[in-house]
């Protein structure tokens, strides 16, 4: 609670969609997007209206209230439904959210947008936790333990580096089914100390007179290499 401020924006899945914490963003000047939950007392003000098509799919807005703490107040709050033409990991195709932004600062779309956003960085630190190891249970100093989390998070840029290079080349289908970023990993991890003894430090330093032009050239022409 103590990192809440005013003018913030909490976005979080539907495991936190309780209306004691909603209303607790909302007494502190925050501003909330949350998935919601099934169990969550909403109480509609109006019938869902469409209002936008999007290439992800139909979105559809109503305006509900959900009650105080004190079980006398309600928080007015927009309910978004969007429909999705391509279904989840999970096979849903029907997502509800709940937010307390005001339509003057994000439209539907753009609050469909927002919270899709948080599954790319959610999905992000999943690797770096299961793929990259950043919790290691030896390392027991806080300061060493955000080292190796700061490490891992430098690896992980690496390794969207180079998903980035070979979807540009090998197109994104590919990449998504057929590369393994644990397998990628580990490669790197196994041919390091290889690269360390057969390459010297003056054959490593033209990359660092590399333009990102010049760089995005050549991790190009190599993953033209890659079968």
């Amino acid at each position: 609670e103590g990192a809440i401020e005013a003018g913030d924006l909490w976005i979080a899945d539907r495991n936190f969609c309780v209306a004691s914490w909603i209303w607790e963003l909302h007494q502190r000047g925050a501003v909330v997007l949350v998935r919601e939950h099934q169990q969550i007392p909403c109480q509609p003000l109006e019938p869902m209206r469409l209002v936008a098509t999007t290439a992800e799919g139909q979105l559809s807005e109503q305006r509900v209230t959900i009650p105080a703490p004190d079980g006398v107040q309600r928080l007015e709050l927009r309910r978004i439904r969007l429909e999705l033409n391509t279904p989840t990991r999970e096979g849903e195709t029907t997502l509800y959210l709940l937010t307390t932004l005001p339509e003057a600062a994000a439209d539907a779309a753009l609050v469909a947008a927002l919270y899709r956003e948080r599954w790319t960085l959610e999905k992000a630190f999943l690797h770096v936790t299961t793929e990259l190891r950043c919790e290691i249970e030896t390392l027991a100093y806080p300061p060493a333990a955000q080292f190796g989390l700061a490490m891992a998070i430098v690896a992980y840029n690496a390794l969207a580096v180079i998903k980035a290079t070979l979807r540009q080349v090998h197109g994104a289908a590919t990449v998504e089914t057929e590369v393994s970023g644990y397998y990628l990993v580990n490669e790197m991890a196994r041919v390091d100390e290889c690269l360390n003894t057969l390459i010297t430090p003056e054959e490593w330093a033209v990359f660092q007179t590399f333009t990102p032009e010049a760089m995005a050239a050549w991790l190009l022409a190599t993953a033209q290499q890659v079968q």
